[in-house]
């Protein structure tokens, strides 16, 4: 493919469109969340831990499983069902009266979370040139912390100033968006797919960065579990801009280094950022 290849065409940016609006109504919940499992459900850490956590254990659990589908019915398949079942799990919060059913919807949302993201992912690879992967691979993660850096301060004051219903009722709002900007900007079956199951699951090649991305993710849920908890602890008014600081600090880097994974190469940036990431989260400590 020649340097004269575009990136960024129209698809691709309505693409990363629909990803903010996702990415963003998963953000909403995350300031809202711990404090509604603890205050109006009554329950403790552990419940706290259970609702959130729930929602990156189920997706852990569901993208093997869901991501052969990306192949046999397509991007666009995965994208859409994704956004739709993440759009019911966090609607239904509006009906929830125990941790047990919070809990629930955030299996939902997980399951949701495991085939939106897999489709959305290998969509922009998809639609990248192949000498340009990583960059496009930086492009699209700006599009996930940009939702993050929003939906937090979002949430949190739309709570304040209105109530959790009104929470999840945008974010069931945004994922409705996310699903209609999908479907019109995601691709369908690659090209050459299997039109079946894979004879197996797992793709021992792609095992060892997998568990290396696996460990590096456990610190940044318990991150993401907590901190409204811990700032609240210490005295510090807005979780939010503590999401939206962490966000901005990632959008910035991901945009002024974004062809940096393609010249250091996987290993070098994946050892960077781990060092960087547990350096952050022991000050915190």
């Amino acid at each position: 493919m020649g340097d004269s290849q575009p990136l960024l065409t129209a698809r691709f940016v309505v693409l990363c469109l629909g990803g903010v609006c996702y990415f963003m109504s998963l953000g909403l919940v995350y300031p809202v969340m711990p404090g509604f499992v603890e205050n109006d459900l009554g329950g403790g850490p552990v419940a706290v831990g259970l609702a959130v956590g729930g929602f990156g254990l189920s997706a852990a659990v569901a993208r093997p499983l869901v991501a052969p589908l990306g192949d046999s019915k397509g991007r666009r398949f995965l994208g859409v069902w994704g956004c739709v079942l993440a759009g019911l799990g966090i609607l239904g919060n509006l009906w929830v009266s125990s941790v047990a059913v919070a809990v629930l919807f955030r299996l939902l949302t997980g399951l949701g979370e495991a085939a939106f993201f897999v489709g959305i992912a290998a969509a922009a690879q998809d639609m990248a040139p192949e000498h340009r992967r990583g960059e496009a691979s930086s492009y699209f993660s700006v599009t996930a912390y940009s939702g993050l850096a929003a939906g937090p301060i979002i949430g949190e004051q739309l709570a304040a100033a209105v109530s959790t219903d009104a929470v999840w009722l945008l974010g069931g709002v945004l994922c409705a968006i996310g699903t209609v900007l999908g479907a019109v900007s995601m691709p369908g079956r690659p090209e050459g797919a299997l039109s079946g199951w894979p004879t197996s699951f797992i793709y021992w090649p792609a095992a060892r960065p997998a568990l290396s991305l696996g460990l590096g993710l456990m610190g940044y849920s318990g991150f993401l579990a907590f901190i409204k908890l811990h700032v609240d602890d210490i005295g510090f008014a807005h979780s939010g801009a503590v999401f939206a600081t962490f966000a901005i600090c990632v959008i910035s880097l991901r945009i002024l280094l974004a062809r940096l994974p393609d010249r250091l190469g996987p290993q070098r940036t994946s050892t960077l950022s781990y060092v960087f990431s547990a350096s952050g989260l022991w000050v915190i400590a």
